[in-house]
């Protein structure tokens, strides 16, 4: 059984947008209106398309297609509305990925094999047809590369189950640009100093190496988080783990509110009355202006913050999290995130 903060749709904003309940109407939807996806033979003309930059989520595209990863989606590319009327919000959120095999709705769909356990991703914003060959194209490919890679990457984490996601080299740099780049930023709101912020940063370090763990291992204190000895010793980061335990959820995982009750309770006095609202308000910048919603997801849910990092090395202007990674001399390593990601053969 997959841990529940593995589901995309248990994630703190996925429920306050009630996505579950939004997947059951789209999957409705999807099975009276099959024409809506793209038979996969008109997307290659797009899918072969190269731009004349290649970024790190432009490979990782490239690597995907060669490796048929495209085979778990169901796309829409519908440019002049032929076939898609009334589609459901949720097919026209760019934000959110809709994976059908983490909705139990999505079990109903076993007989249509277009859709049954796809990943449901609607470019259409982001197409045109060609009028002398009637063939899709896009002036658009790195939003487009953008959107699949996202997708993978959510379902890559869901299907890890039992296992630790990615491998752990991959982990140990995602828990460190994830709780340095958070810490640095709390602690420069609230002129913390350097060990302040190094306290600060265990927590979040804490929280994502619960996240990245598999099924079987112990949630409440991965073995990972004793190596991150880069925020203290092995004795300081067991001692912020007991701290943290009162905090924890029934299942053994941290969760952003708790984490800043814990703050506020057990941290700087200039953190007294630390809460989730101040958190969103400060850390808000280390994404995508445009984009609130999958910057809050980046949060507390690992795709999604990988995303934002590959994004930050393809040239998408984020200046906070770009400077985060020039600041701690960490581009380098993003970008052989992006490599490895690339040619890591348990991805999906």
């Amino acid at each position: 059984m997959t841990r529940t903060n593995k589901f995309i749709t248990h994630t703190r904003i996925a429920e306050q947008l009630d996505m579950d309940k939004r997947l059951k109407s789209t999957v409705a939807y999807l099975a009276a209106n099959r024409a809506v996806i793209t038979p996969k033979e008109k997307l290659m003309s797009i899918f072969s398309s190269r731009s004349l930059q290649q970024t790190p989520m432009s490979l990782l595209f490239t690597e995907a297609v060669a490796r048929k990863y495209l085979d778990i989606f169901a796309t829409i590319a519908d440019p002049e509305g032929r076939v898609t009327h009334d589609l459901p919000d949720i097919l026209a959120m760019p934000s959110l990925i809709v994976d059908l095999a983490q909705s139990e709705a999505g079990r109903t769909l076993a007989s249509f094999g277009e859709l049954y356990n796809k990943v449901v991703v609607n470019i259409t914003h982001l197409t045109k047809i060609n009028r002398a060959t009637d063939e899709l194209e896009t002036s658009a490919l790195h939003e487009l590369h953008s959107i699949y890679v996202k997708a993978l990457l959510v379902r890559s984490y869901y299907i890890s189950g039992r296992h630790e996601w990615l491998t752990p080299v991959m982990r140990s740099f995602i828990t460190r640009t994830y709780s340095l780049f958070i810490a640095s930023v709390i602690a420069r709101q609230a002129n913390l100093d350097f060990s302040e912020m190094n306290a600060i940063a265990s927590v979040f370090a804490l929280y994502m190496t619960q996240m990245l763990s598999g099924d079987e291992e112990d949630i409440t204190l991965p073995p990972s988080y004793l190596n991150i000895t880069y925020l203290g010793t092995r004795a300081d980061l067991l001692y912020t783990a007991e701290q943290c335990a009162p905090y924890m959820e029934p299942d053994g995982i941290l969760t952003l509110p708790s984490i800043c009750q814990f703050l506020s309770d057990h941290g700087p006095q200039r953190l007294h009355g630390y809460n989730l609202g101040l958190f969103i308000r400060h850390c808000a910048v280390l994404g995508m202006y445009n984009d609130s919603v999958s910057t809050l997801m980046s949060f507390d849910y690992p795709p999604y913050w990988v995303h934002l990092l590959l994004l930050a090395v393809s040239g998408v202007k984020m200046s906070a999290l770009s400077k985060s990674l020039q600041q701690y001399n960490l581009k380098t390593g993003a970008m052989k995130l992006a490599q490895d990601l690339a040619v890591f053969n348990g991805l999906i």
